[in-house]
């Protein structure tokens, strides 16, 4: 009988180990999957991370790039010399620089329409001529007017320059009831607040402005515009073609404020911009250069 008993104690204390092994074998399995798992997520979150800080990396050497566009268009602008200089009549210039493209305009903001001073007869003319229709435009128009009645002169800081005008932006047109959205970004790159002019410089302004022109032909205008780039490009002398009819609305002034507009993709393919306004108040340049005496 003792044998039999201790027969029975044996197999039952291995069977009771077989079920513990199994339980364990399970137990690291699934703690291995659980790791598993967390290795997973923990290299999908930082390539996610990696991809954002290259993405974030890329953009701002874009950004870095466009500025140095409007940099350097300032220095084009002020070449001395009329065969290299710069015109501001809005032509692209695409640049090489730092390993991306730079692609920069600059544009004369007294090609522009002024919507405090020019003739109402000229902005609806603009307004006709970026496809505005009768009945919008005449209400535009007769807002801007209204505006510009109602305006009581003061004096408005912009930083160290004084401002006194009905509109102190072109962003100003969005509080007229009468501006929707598509009206007022056809408008926006054709009309300004920083000409100080009634009238628009030909040699300067846009295509659509010099089209809004009342009284000027659109044959004049194709015949006018081709003769200006080749004056622009290395012919600053050349006779260009006569806008009859249309001294009331045009003047050839110097330029002195522009809009800078800088488009930069890096070498990465990221891409960005920088479109600001500039007025030079005052440069000069030592010509008696005594670096280097004593």
């Amino acid at each position: 009988m003792s044998c039999a008993i201790v027969s029975m104690t044996t197999k039952t204390s291995r069977l009771h180990s077989g079920e513990q092994g199994g339980f364990a074998l399970l137990l690291v399995i699934g703690v291995l999957v659980l790791l598993s798992l967390a290795a997973a997520l923990l290299a999908a979150s930082s390539d996610a991370e990696i991809r954002m800080a290259r993405n974030r990396a890329d953009l701002a050497q874009a950004q870095s790039l466009a500025d140095a566009g409007v940099t350097l268009s300032l220095a084009w602008l002020m070449d001395a010399d009329d065969k290299t200089r710069w015109h501001a009549d809005g032509s692209a210039h695409v640049l090489n620089y730092g390993g991306g493209t730079i692609t920069v305009s600059v544009q004369d903001e007294g090609g522009k329409v002024n919507i405090n001073a020019a003739p109402l007869d000229l902005i609806d003319g603009l307004l006709n001529e970026l496809g505005v229709d009768t009945d919008e435009r005449n209400t535009l128009v007769a807002a801007i007017d209204a505006r510009r009645q109602a305006f009581t002169p003061q004096t408005v800081f912009h930083g160290i320059a004084a401002f006194n005008a009905p509109f102190a932006a072109v962003s100003e047109l969005r509080l007229l009831p009468s501006v929707t959205r598509r009206t007022y970004d056809l408008m926006r790159p054709f009309v300004t607040v920083y000409s100080y002019s009634a009238a628009i410089n030909p040699l300067t302004a846009p295509r659509e402005v010099l089209l809004g022109v009342p009284g000027i032909s659109p044959q004049e205008v194709e015949f006018f515009l081709p003769a200006r780039n080749e004056a622009s490009n290395g012919q600053p002398g050349a006779e260009l073609p006569k806008l009859s009819g249309v001294d009331r609305y045009v003047y050839i002034g110097a330029v002195s404020t522009v809009t800078i507009t800088a488009k930069a993709v890096a070498a990465s393919g990221a891409g960005s911009s920088s479109n600001q306004p500039y007025q030079i108040l005052e440069w000069g340049q030592d010509l008696d250069d005594r670096s280097g005496q004593d």
